[in-house]
């Protein structure tokens, strides 16, 4: 589904009715952009494409436009914050880096004896040799 504003986030911020319907509509338009975009795009050849995503982008940055017009300076600015909050926390989780997520930064030895640069294993041993 493609939404530009994450309704997740404005249904929690404190915005008039009339904002919460225009939202919506932009939402449904945009939606109904991109999938006409996305069935031309699945039939394209790679120099139509770039072109179709140049189009795709342009869309988007109108769309952004239109979104900050309705919630105004300091709302859009609180939810940009919060969309940023949202995807750290996704990437992150509550309770620091998932073991098998992209941050594997002082990670344990593996299953099959190796271990990691820090563990004595990997770019020439560890870091107790005599110097």
């Amino acid at each position: 589904m493609f939404q530009l504003a994450d309704t997740a986030i404005t249904n929690h911020m404190s915005l008039t009715p009339d904002q919460k319907v225009q939202i919506a509509q932009l939402n449904e338009k945009f939606q109904e952009q991109m999938k006409v975009d996305g069935e031309r795009g699945k039939r394209l050849d790679k120099e139509a494409r770039q072109s179709q995503r140049a189009k795709y982008d342009a869309q988007r940055t109108e769309a952004r436009k239109q979104l900050r017009a309705i919630l105004g300076t300091e709302l859009y600015i609180e939810y940009l914050e919060k969309t940023i909050d949202r995807r750290s926390m996704m990437m992150v989780g509550p309770r620091g880096p998932r073991p098998d997520g992209p941050n594997m930064r002082g990670r344990a030895a593996r299953p099959d004896g190796v271990g990691n640069a820090f563990s004595g294993g990997g770019f020439g041993g560890g870091f107790d040799e005599d110097f």
